[in-house]
């Protein structure tokens, strides 16, 4: 049941979904049917937030096939036979492997504080912009920006390959500004979701969008490594 801040009425949200306008004002609207514009909704911040949550996390997982690591090894001082890894648990890196051992190694001679640039490169820049454009969104709406800022993610998520070829500095500034980007997303989704999701489904609605986002991406990788490592 809520409560109607018109006329003081009681609505019976069983039969009828409320949506609260900025002005305070609530407005009812008859359902047609099991499946709303709600649950639309629902569903596309769904899809949007698993497109974010892999834009967001899969230089991870792809700069372990980027990289020679057998080259930056070898670069360390790791050159005579099979030695561990200092900062790796129980790795045994053999540096006489066979040629085909080699080949599987990426072709980016990237050390470690490189690479980690390139990782922190994207949530330098997704830091950034959360608060400004949650404010944003509030004011001026929220479906521009979140069309923006997920436009600009996937966009410069294609220019990660040619990037990460004409330099590393390229690649870090690539990552840098799909942070900006993404930065909209999630501050957009809960503004998408207060506007349009009624408090007594909200909770459930909310825990569609980010727990089924994350075992559905969780699943992506393992599929993916897989294929890495075959």
């Amino acid at each position: 049941m809520s409560r109607n801040k018109k006329n003081g009425n009681y609505t019976d949200t069983r039969y009828t979904t409320v949506f609260l306008q900025d002005n305070g004002d609530v407005i009812e609207k008859k359902k047609t049917g099991w499946f709303g514009t709600r649950h639309f909704v629902t569903f596309m911040l769904f899809l949007g937030m698993a497109n974010a949550y892999i834009m967001r996390t899969n230089m991870s997982v792809a700069i372990v096939a980027m990289v020679n690591h057998t080259a930056i090894n070898i670069a360390n001082g790791h050159d005579g036979g099979a030695t561990t890894v200092d900062d790796e648990c129980g790795v045994v890196v053999d540096v006489n492997a066979t040629k085909k051992d080699t080949q599987a190694d990426g072709e980016f001679v990237w050390q470690t504080d490189i690479q980690g640039y390139v990782l922190s490169s994207f949530f330098y820049g997704y830091v950034i912009t959360q608060i400004p454009f949650g404010i944003l969104a509030k004011r001026y709406g929220n479906i521009y920006f979140l069309g923006v800022g997920m436009l600009v993610n996937s966009l410069f998520g294609l220019l990660v390959p040619a990037a990460a070829e004409l330099g590393i500095w390229w690649l870090v500034a690539v990552r840098f500004i799909q942070g900006l980007g993404e930065g909209p997303i999630v501050p957009c989704t809960h503004s998408l979701l207060a506007k349009w999701i009624p408090p007594n489904e909200r909770s459930r609605m909310g825990a569609f969008v980010y727990a089924g986002t994350i075992s559905f991406c969780d699943q992506y990788y393992i599929l993916f490594t897989i294929v890495l490592t075959v």
